[in-house]
């Protein structure tokens, strides 16, 4: 049994020891995969103990984090990018999951600021996620110039003056859906091609966010599907040609707004 939640927070180092004291309580069998990894700038780390992962996760630094604890069985994951904290955590049964949960939803219910009322809006949000590509261009101008949908992504708007994590905070406020635009760009030795990975996870934000059946995966041919993806709703399209999607996009959007 398995629970993934997708928390709005940076958590505090301290809030992830003392969930991961609770996990390792319930395991009695040392961890046989443990995965540590911090990414600063365009630098990834990798730690051998928890506390050397927690000393450089607390830096204003630290814009990626991944934690995968193992046992035989039983699993610990939490991955940090930007605004949000994805955590999974596996056992045979609910109520040591639910524990676990509980010490990350406690501290949101005491930090959490009060929320504010949205302002209403005239007209449908759609984001648009991507990686080097500039196919994406060329669903944004049809959405825009021939159906008149207000488009958001990072080129779009003035940035100056905010942080990254800023800028995605607003745009996951502000879309009613998200396109997230796989492209075969980054080719492994093993000759696969996977897309750019600020796709992938976004990916996972703007599901999280909204739900499957609004953020939807736009997957160019020849780009490999990664495991949360599998079986999920998507629109593929032919290599180079991502206008064979416009159709497809439109009948989402109408059918969700």
């Amino acid at each position: 049994m398995r629970k993934q939640h997708n928390y709005k927070a940076k958590f505090p180092a301290e809030v992830i020891s003392a969930a991961l004291k609770d996990f390792k309580s319930k395991c009695p069998k040392p961890p046989v995969t443990i995965t540590l990894e911090v990414k600063e700038g365009p630098t990834t780390w990798q730690f051998a103990s928890e506390e050397e992962f927690l000393a450089e996760y607390r830096k204003d630094a630290c814009i990626q984090a991944s934690m995968h604890i193992g046992f035989d069985g039983p699993s610990f994951q939490l991955f940090f990018f930007q605004a949000i904290s994805i955590v999974s955590i596996s056992f045979d049964s609910r109520p040591p999951i639910e524990d676990i949960h509980a010490i990350f939803a406690n501290w949101l219910d005491r930090n959490s600021p009060v929320p504010q009322e949205k302002e209403s809006k005239e007209g449908l949000v759609v984001f648009l996620g991507h990686g080097r590509s500039s196919q994406w261009r060329d669903l944004k101008d049809h959405l825009q110039d021939k159906h008149g949908i207000e488009v958001e992504a990072y080129e779009i708007g003035s940035r100056a003056g905010h942080t990254i994590r800023d800028v995605l905070e607003s745009m996951l406020d502000r879309s009613d859906l998200a396109f997230l635009i796989l492209t075969a760009e980054d080719e492994l030795s093993s000759g696969k091609v996977l897309a750019r990975q600020n796709v992938v996870h976004e990916v996972g934000l703007f599901q999280g966010k909204l739900g499957f059946s609004r953020a939807i995966v736009v997957l160019e041919e020849g780009c490999e599907e990664f495991s949360n993806i599998a079986g999920v709703q998507q629109i593929r399209f032919s290599q180079g040609r991502i206008r064979e999607t416009f159709g497809e996009v439109l009948a989402v959007i109408h059918r969700e707004s």
